[in-house]
């Protein structure tokens, strides 16, 4: 039925696509990219003629299909065995990218085990069974659940998409908020002008908390607090609300986020569906409440659609770095796609031991290092005590501790920030080989502001320059710059709404 990927065998199979990257981060010397393992895994597969082609199709709602076609070893050369973690690789990879109900594996009659190991898996008590069971759970709600076929390449259905414009809107009385795991952020905007902006991180602890009517009070009242201010300046009532949140967010409802996490986990210990209810509907019921139409969008689109707003380009990947790891992208119309786009679940890093873990998947994933979580961890690295890194503090606070001091240019916060450089460098073409094409790239989020944003952006531009010159000098990669890294989403959030 397949190999499982933890046995011993298969990784040394699989070691010697693993080489220590060309820019290396200083704190971090296990880290080695999955860009580098796939590029040098296509590079041999294509140098022997003992290869054959695969097929993989991830479809998501409505029978939308993104369909990948690559070569592996054929059964008859040595490095067969290798085939199977990297194709679970860029299986994970496009799983969490594209999303996906159904798994359709193409693949030749003789490398059936290929396509009989991605089933094992992603079954109950397999490797990505957190990934199965979220994919056919709450992000696609399939009534069988997650499903992978095995098939032949051809029986691979075609590949289809939709896109449609989202955002962008400028017109009207609007409000924009930013949800984020250590601060809400609040926009108001009068016909594109941007008249004030806030910060709230006070008693402000979304992800600790279980209580689903504390989200709903926290997140009503920055909502009111922009009201307000509509009300006290003779603007009267909002014409309508955008809101950017870490998560899937299918009409507004709440299908899967870290926010909620300890609200929807409690929920269900206790087996208490009309409180999973009130969690899972939070955003609705504020919206019925104060009487504004809302538009509530995953924060990778929207750090997408502000990228894309502020360079007027149509084709864009955009991610933020704060609480989690955020990705989004319009084509090259500059639509939204209804991909996932998930980069936090997608695997950066393929160390093949002592993997940095991410608690909720059980797995190696870009919110280990594209986030407070990866600052953290490079900071103890960087050997900045526990004294100095209290674990009174919560974890957003410790990302400030650590932006404090690279302001005030300690050594260690610097090389903190240059190793979430080096991992952005490596982070950014292996994001692009699935969205190949965009002509502008940029993270925003609190990870990126301030001066440890400032270093981190320019050890990311020496990687790429290094590694990826093509991608050096076709892309736009703007400098996030404070205010957009910590703002932005915000202001392009209130421009969700479609106003009549």
């Amino acid at each position: 039925m397949g190999i499982d990927i933890e046995q011993e065998h298969q990784i040394a199979d699989m070691k010697k696509f693993l080489t220590k990257p060309e820019q290396r981060a200083e704190l971090d010397e296990g880290f080695i990219p999955t860009y580098d393992a796939l590029c040098t895994f296509k590079r041999a597969v294509q140098e022997t003629p003992e290869r054959t082609g695969i097929v993989l199709g991830f479809e998501r709602e409505n029978g939308l299909v993104r369909r990948i076609p690559f070569d592996i070893f054929s059964p008859n050369h040595p490095d067969y065995p290798a085939n199977f973690p990297l194709v679970e690789i860029l299986t994970q990879g496009g799983v969490w990218g594209y999303g996906a109900g159904i798994l359709h594996v193409g693949v030749p009659r003789e490398a059936r085990d290929i396509g009989h190991h991605l089933e094992h898996v992603y079954s109950t008590g397999g490797a990505r069974n957190f990934d199965a069971a979220m994919m056919g759970g709450p992000i696609y709600r399939r009534e069988k659940g997650f499903a992978v076929e095995v098939k032949d390449p051809d029986d691979v259905p075609p590949e289809s998409n939709i896109a449609e414009p989202v955002g962008g809107y400028r017109n009207g009385k609007r409000i924009g908020v930013d949800y984020g795991g250590t601060d809400e952020k609040l926009a108001v905007v009068v016909d594109g002008n941007v008249l004030m902006t806030a910060e709230n991180n006070a008693n402000y602890f979304p992800k600790e908390i279980d209580d689903p009517e504390y989200h709903f009070r926290v997140f009503r009242e920055i909502i009111l607090q922009g009201m307000r201010y509509l009300d006290k300046h003779n603007y009267g009532k909002p014409d309508a609300v955008g809101v950017s949140a870490a998560g899937i967010y299918v009409d507004n409802e709440l299908r899967l986020a870290s926010l909620f996490k300890k609200a929807q986990d409690y929920a269900r210990a206790i087996n208490d569906a009309e409180r999973a209810g009130r969690a899972r509907n939070t955003f609705l019921r504020i919206q019925q409440e104060l009487g504004v139409p809302m538009v509530v969008a995953n924060d990778g689109a929207v750090a997408a659609l502000a990228i894309s707003m502020d360079e007027r380009s149509p084709q864009v990947l955009a991610g933020a770095l704060g609480t989690s790891t955020a990705l989004g992208g319009t084509n090259p119309h500059g639509n939204l796609t209804t991909e996932l786009y998930e980069g936090a679940f997608m695997p950066i890093d393929c160390r093949a031991e002592d993997s940095p873990i991410d608690p909720w998947s059980g797995a190696n994933c870009a919110e280990r290092y594209l986030s407070q979580s990866g600052v953290i961890r490079l900071a103890r690295n960087a050997g900045i005590s526990e004294n100095e890194m209290s674990s009174s503090l919560n974890p957003g606070d410790q990302l400030k501790l650590v932006q404090t001091m690279a302001e005030e240019r300690d050594p260690r916060a610097q090389k903190v920030f240059e190793g979430v450089g080096v991992y952005l460098g490596y982070a950014i073409p292996y994001y692009l080989l699935h969205w190949p094409g965009a002509k502008v790239v940029s993270f925003l989020g609190r990870v990126m502001s301030g001066r440890g944003g400032e270093i981190a952006y320019k050890k990311q531009m020496e990687v790429l320059e290094r590694i990826v010159p093509d991608i050096y000098t076709a892309a736009i990669f703007p400098s996030p710059g404070t205010e957009k890294a910590r703002l932005g989403q915000a202001v392009a959030a209130a421009s969700l709404p479609y106003i009549r």
